[in-house]
């Protein structure tokens, strides 16, 4: 079971490196580090994704981790940090929320 500690440094993280989008729904988390998002994929309980980095990127950037949660667990996720997080991601998570329910009936 996650705590509100926990929940509280999930919000904060949606809110420094993640976007709550819309088409599809979901949470998507972007970052170099990766313990950390090796810990948010625990606590959402999905697998990160593969390290990447764009044939582009000069040697001295870092290798991204990508964390997604969509659809009905995505939403899920969205209700359950929306409390915690800032007044901009609340506006997009309504919006999001909004529009999904609004294709899903």
């Amino acid at each position: 079971m996650i705590t509100q500690r926990e929940l509280g440094w999930l919000a904060g993280i949606v809110e420094g490196e993640g976007s709550i989008t819309t088409n599809p729904l979901g949470i998507h988390i972007a970052m170099s580090d990766l313990d950390v998002m090796q810990r948010v994929a625990s606590l959402i309980g999905r697998p990160l994704n593969a390290a990447t980095r764009s044939a582009n990127w000069p040697a001295r950037y870092k290798d991204s981790y990508k964390l997604q949660v969509h659809g009905p667990l995505g939403a899920s996720w969205i209700m359950t940090l929306y409390p915690l997080l800032g007044e901009r991601r609340q506006a997009a998570a309504r919006a999001a929320l909004i529009r999904w329910r609004s294709i899903a009936i």
